[in-house]
């Protein structure tokens, strides 16, 4: 949402589909609606899940993304909020603030969604690829150290 004031959408279908993309370089958010409901998480940085994972609470870190679908009720109003991180207690990062993020405003009426289907995508197997090449990379530390580390990459 960008720092804007206020935000919210205007529902019109009993099932909305959010993208949540964690822009910032340091804060991780602990998403979740205000009235404690749950929904489903259908997406990840990877793309789509094998399965809709229905939870209440969803934690982003930096650079991540995911998807989730929210069911509504008529003229309803929930809010997407951040709350605080009980498990990572971290000031620098955000996880001790509760921020409002996205009010969801439900229209009078609302237009039936099609369910969430029960298989989204087939997971590849990977488990039997072998490795197309290793890479090795060098990283330098601040030049007053003088240490050097070693980094071994597969792709």
């Amino acid at each position: 949402m960008n720092g804007t004031p206020g935000p919210h959408l205007e529902v019109t279908t009993d099932l909305v589909r959010l993208r949540l993309l964690n822009g910032s370089n340091a804060r991780i958010y602990n998403f979740g609606f205000s009235d404690g409901r749950d929904f489903d998480q259908v997406a990840t940085d990877g793309g789509l899940l094998p399965e809709p994972v229905r939870t209440r609470r969803l934690t982003l870190s930096p650079g991540e993304r995911a998807e989730i679908v929210v069911p509504m009720k008529p003229a309803e109003k929930v809010t997407l909020r951040s709350e605080p991180l009980t498990e990572l207690s971290s000031r620098f990062a955000g996880t001790e603030d509760r921020l409002d993020v996205l009010q969801l405003r439900g229209a009078e009426t609302l237009e039936a969604s099609p369910a969430v289907p029960a298989r989204l995508a087939e997971a590849p197997d990977l488990a039997d690829h072998a490795v197309a090449e290793t890479r090795s990379f060098r990283l330098w530390a601040h030049r007053s150290t003088g240490s050097t580390w070693t980094c071994h990459a597969s792709t």
